[in-house]
């Protein structure tokens, strides 16, 4: 179909380009703007503002609610717009540093967030001075006030400057998987539930319309009215949000089997997240499919490394190309980040030849060597060294011997 509609030297060339844009690598910056901006200095400043940053939108927003007014104290006004600036001076310095990298750069996500955070920083800024100015200001208020929810996402920065919160969000994000599924599991139950219990509610008011009391009538509609009220009942009971002893007394009324129904039910939700924990803990497969995945991923990202460093497109790797990739610091925290720790660039490269005479070392090599080093040495390595290092004596005492005997006759 592809070749039918002419459509494969475009995608040819779109993918073509795709890869060289993944291949891009950050020439190194040494310049005096570019050591200020990746000083440690500059970072801290960075972060203290930030911080300041999210105090002050605290404090403005709870001096908002207690005094039901727009026109907060004009030193609010003053903060929020000199944090503006900065954010503004901020991004401006990092643009000329990073110029086009800025956008493609191993932070791009972090980077492009801070850009989106900006403009509607200075968006703001721009409807609160066109709110004071107008006449007519309802109508910029209610634009400003969904500006304003772009407040709460400059808390979100903080994640980004201090490590264990960083470290947090990442661990939420990786489990996000499991809690979706959790998740459906839990409203299948309920609906299951559910639908039993507005049958069950259904047949006894159909069948006992007549001796059934009002208050009595109006509590099954308020509990077991429809669907999405059942499925709420049952939600609320299992959170513990209401006394569910008396949605019980109602379930029992049917004698349908509905109170040992809702009690099995009461029972199997809170057992629930204990065993599934459990259950978890105890998935091998799992684990095992997970750490694959894992190790696959990272060797991609290193193959695409490799490229980026392969200058030459030759699928093979200098001791020069390495060296001026490793001379970034950058390089080597996006190293560290694949679990490279490397403090000796040429020992390590050394290693990576091994003892062959060839000053190069093509990328599936490259991508091996590094994917054993990664990490902390295990006992197994250790044990692994220490035996090859005992082979390598025996044979260096069988050579001597060999020598000796040599001599001697």
């Amino acid at each position: 179909f592809v070749d039918s509609t002419g459509c494969r030297p475009f995608l040819e060339k779109v993918i073509s380009k795709v890869e060289y844009l993944q291949s891009l690598q950050e020439p190194p910056r040494n310049n005096c703007l570019a050591r200020m901006v990746d000083s440690s200095t500059f970072q801290f400043i960075c972060t203290v503002v930030i911080l300041a940053n999210c105090l002050t939108l605290l404090f403005s927003a709870n001096w908002a609610m207690e005094h039901l007014s727009f026109d907060i104290p004009q030193y609010f006004r003053v903060l929020d717009l000199s944090f503006t600036s900065f954010y503004v001076i901020e991004l401006v310095l990092k643009l000329i540093v990073h110029r086009q990298y800025f956008f493609w750069h191993h932070d791009w996500r972090w980077n492009v967030f801070d850009f989106v955070l900006v403009i509607l920083a200075v968006q703001e800024q721009v409807l609160e001075y066109m709110a004071t100015q107008n006449v007519t200001r309802i109508s910029y208020m209610r634009s400003l006030r969904l500006v304003r929810v772009s407040r709460v996402l400059r808390l979100l920065r903080a994640i980004r400057v201090i490590r264990e919160l960083r470290m947090m969000v990442f661990s939420i994000m990786s489990s996000l998987n499991a809690l979706f599924w959790c998740l459906v599991l839990v409203s299948l139950v309920i609906c299951v539930f559910s639908l039993f219990f507005l049958q069950i509610s259904t047949d006894y008011l159909i069948l006992e319309q007549e001796n059934i009391a009002e208050d009595i009538f109006n509590d099954f509609q308020k509990y077991f009215g429809s669907l999405d009220k059942t499925m709420q009942t049952l939600y609320l009971a299992t959170t513990g949000r209401f006394d569910w002893q008396y949605a019980l007394d109602l379930i029992g009324r049917t004698q349908q089997g509905g109170t040992w129904a809702f009690l099995f039910y009461i029972v199997l939700t809170g057992m629930f997240v204990d065993h599934a924990m459990k259950w978890s803990q105890s998935d091998n497969q799992n684990q095992i499919a997970e750490r694959r995945s894992q190790e696959q991923h990272d060797a991609a990202r290193l193959k695409r490394l490799c490229e980026a460093i392969d200058v030459a497109k030759s699928g093979r790797i200098s001791w020069d190309d390495f060296e001026h990739y490793v001379s970034n610091e950058s390089a080597l925290i996006y190293l560290a980040s694949l679990g490279l720790e490397i403090h000796d660039a040429k020992t390590f490269f050394d290693m990576l030849i091994g003892v062959s005479d060839d000053k190069y070392v093509d990328i599936d090599t490259f991508v091996k060597g590094c994917m054993r080093m990664k990490g902390p040495a295990t006992s197994i390595d250790m044990l692994s060294m220490g035996y090859e290092v005992t082979l390598i004596h025996r044979q260096n005492r069988r050579v001597e011997k060999a020598i000796d005997e040599l001599a001697a006759w």
